[in-house]
């Protein structure tokens, strides 16, 4: 009997105080690019994942810092989700802001920041466990590897509470010219034909 009214407590416990809340995640995807032309344009997604779909707590804002090596991305714009409301300012549904200040720094660093005017139902409504918060563009500009990593990041419900700090996932952008593999090839083929042509 004893061990029937522990469980018993136990799971009124977790009925009244919920689960533990899962972990939310901001993503940068895909996490791995590569690519081996310069000039060409590339697409990164910032995602969140982790919340409750169609439940509290519902994203109501959210602001970050985005690092990344301008030497091998430059950068070109970013568009907002829909999850948060409409950024069309006629609807004023959502609003938000673009800091490219910090773009000229090294590593470079773009501040982006998106608040909700709608209510936390609405909220609820339009979002899942997981979505695009907004997406970066970039134009490869020379070789090598760059992280594409959230900073500083700050989450918020619809009424302006903070959620916890969330885990972060980095993306990783790899850019190499094919001129450096054809280079490689040919001087491999020459190394070849003089070796035959000694013997």
């Amino acid at each position: 009997m004893n061990k029937h009214l522990q469980y018993l407590l136990l799971t009124l416990l977790i009925g009244l105080f919920g689960a533990p809340a899962a972990a939310v995640t901001i993503s940068v995807e895909p996490s791995y690019t590569e690519t081996r032309q310069l000039g060409i344009p590339i697409s990164l997604d910032i995602t969140v994942s982790g919340l409750t779909a169609g439940g509290p707590d519902s994203l109501g804002a959210f602001s970050m810092d985005l690092a990344f090596g301008s030497s091998i991305l430059g950068y070109d714009s970013v568009d907002f989700g829909a999850f948060l409301g409409s950024t069309d300012p006629l609807l004023f549904e959502a609003d938000f802001f673009v800091d490219e200040s910090g773009l000229a720094g090294s590593p470079s660093t773009l501040y982006i920041e998106e608040i909700s005017f709608l209510t936390n139902l609405e909220l609820d409504a339009l979002q899942g466990s997981s979505f695009t918060l907004a997406t970066l563009h970039f134009t490869t500009v020379s070789r090598g590897l760059t992280l594409v990593r959230p900073q500083n990041v700050v989450l918020s419900d619809a009424y302006g509470f903070q959620l916890a700090a969330p885990s972060i996932d980095v993306g990783r952008v790899y850019v190499d010219e094919p001129q450096t593999l054809w280079l490689l090839l040919i001087g491999s083929i020459a190394l070849s034909l003089a070796r035959r042509q000694r013997a």
